[in-house]
């Protein structure tokens, strides 16, 4: 998967300041200029006019201090961060450099709008520099343009993870029923609220193979199930929520989505014996999530134990379910419509 890094966007009107110290380029606020971490902006000074002091030290110069600051700290390297002009090299050109720290993917939390200012401030003893005035170099960070990850569990169940990887898992009798969770999101700050993915295996099977998935952003769960031989479809939306945010349930065929607020969705397609999953999160979820479908951070490597996963207990942490995982995994969804908490709204078709 080609990944695009996250950019920050630096805004400048006009030659900055006023015309005493010029820093250029300058892009006007409708233009912004874009840094990614791949890349750089270097800005060029130049002062107009000669130094000169009221009183002669033994060394008349203008310093040109690059100030930080923004939202989240250390968003931005400036490099150097100060320039000094000397009275015999007045005139000659000082370069400064505005990029993003190398890791602020992973820094920046990647749904929020940071700021971020480049404050030049002038110490000099030179009265006529002295009043110069430079405008801020205003910065964001914005969230970054990912391609969204697809996961599949299709047969007894074989996976294909975000970031390619194939393994299969063939535990379907040690627990029963036995849960996986497909997707947990790890952002605190994710728009819409969390995500949760749980797929359930058929009931003393073995091989293995999907009966139901089941799906939580936020408050509002939805679950598609075929456990029982025929389509139970379960939704329990927060009654105090925006229902403008509630996921969407759309049928093809035999095939069942649901679409969530954010973008992410999750499809069970029943006319298959085993029951095909098909998973998609948006690409503001890159390196955000953990699960059966990997870890969505372009590395296949560290999604699963092994290739071939015989027992529930050999899955990581964040695989397993509460129900399965006497240590604690992510939030069981409660697939059983007997176990469905009294003060959640329920709204059932049963075909």
């Amino acid at each position: 998967m080609r990944l695009q890094f996250i950019c920050l966007a630096i805004m400048a009107a006009g030659i900055y300041g006023d015309n005493r110290i010029l820093i250029t380029p300058s892009y006007p606020t409708t233009f912004p200029l874009s840094v990614t971490q791949n890349t750089s902006q270097v800005f060029t000074v130049r002062l107009t006019n000669a130094i000169v002091c009221p009183v002669s030290p033994n060394e008349c110069s203008v310093i040109v201090l690059l100030n930080t600051t923004s939202d989240d700290a250390n968003l931005i390297n400036v490099e150097p961060c100060f320039l000094k002009f000397t009275q015999g090299k007045f005139s000659q050109e000082q370069y400064f450099t505005v990029s993003a720290v190398p890791n602020l993917a992973t820094k920046n939390n990647l749904q929020q709008v940071n700021k971020a200012t480049v404050v030049p401030v002038v110490d000099t003893l030179s009265e006529y520099y002295a009043v110069s005035t430079l405008n801020k170099i205003n910065a964001v960070t914005v969230p970054p343009v990912h391609s969204s990850g697809q996961c599949n569990s299709v047969g007894d169940p074989h996976y294909t993870t975000f970031d390619g990887k194939y393994w299969h898992y063939y535990d379907g009798t040690t627990i029963n029923p036995s849960r996986l969770n497909m997707v947990v999101s790890t952002n605190p700050k994710r728009l819409y609220g969390q995500l949760v993915i749980q797929a359930q295996m058929a009931q003393g099977s073995r091989p293995a193979r999907n009966c139901a998935l089941a799906g939580r952003e936020g408050n509002n769960l939805v679950i598609v199930s075929f456990c029982g031989g025929s389509l139970e479809l379960i939704k329990r939306f927060d009654p105090n929520g925006d229902v403008n945010v509630q996921p969407i349930v759309s049928v093809s065929g035999q095939s069942y989505t649901v679409l969530f607020k954010s973008g992410a969705w999750f499809r069970y397609d029943s006319s298959s014996a085993y029951g095909g999953v098909y998973i998609s999160v948006p690409g503001s979820d890159y390196n955000y999530v953990c699960g059966a479908c990997g870890n969505f951070n372009s590395n296949p490597n560290d999604d699963v134990a092994s290739y071939v996963v015989n027992y529930n207990y050999e899955l990581f942490h964040c695989q397993r379910t509460t129900s399965n995982d006497p240590q604690g995994g992510a939030d069981d969804l409660k697939f059983s419509t007997g176990r469905e908490s009294p003060n959640s709204p329920a709204n059932r078709n049963n075909h």
